[in-house]
């Protein structure tokens, strides 16, 4: 005789350990998905190009859409140099200077 819980109804059962597996498994999925949809960088600026054109404080903030692909290059790359900031958007030097400017005191990048 097995004792309670072992013999194969109860909750330590083979069946209930598949299931639990078999439950983690897709939950994994899930956020493997998840992640792969928000690293997509067709998605990523799709979404970055929404928050620059239609986020209040963005808008109001004087930080320009024209921005958007220097942002992108910025998630891409990690950091980025005065003179790609320049590149990147066309600006002046000192246009350029105060765009990073606004970027860094409205927080949507650190310095």
């Amino acid at each position: 005789m097995m004792p309670l819980g072992l013999d194969g109804p109860g909750q330590l059962s083979p069946r209930r350990y598949f299931g639990f597996i078999e439950f983690m498994r897709d939950v994994c999925d899930d956020q493997v998905d998840d992640m792969t949809n928000a690293l997509n960088t067709v998605t990523l600026r799709d979404r970055r190009n929404r928050v620059f054109h239609y986020t209040e404080p963005l808008r109001h903030s004087g930080v320009r859409p024209t921005n958007v692909p220097a942002v992108l290059a910025l998630l891409m790359q990690g950091r980025m140099s005065p003179s790609d900031l320049k590149i990147f958007t066309g600006l002046s030097s000192r246009q350029a200077c105060d765009e990073r400017s606004k970027r860094i005191t409205r927080g949507v990048v650190r310095s």
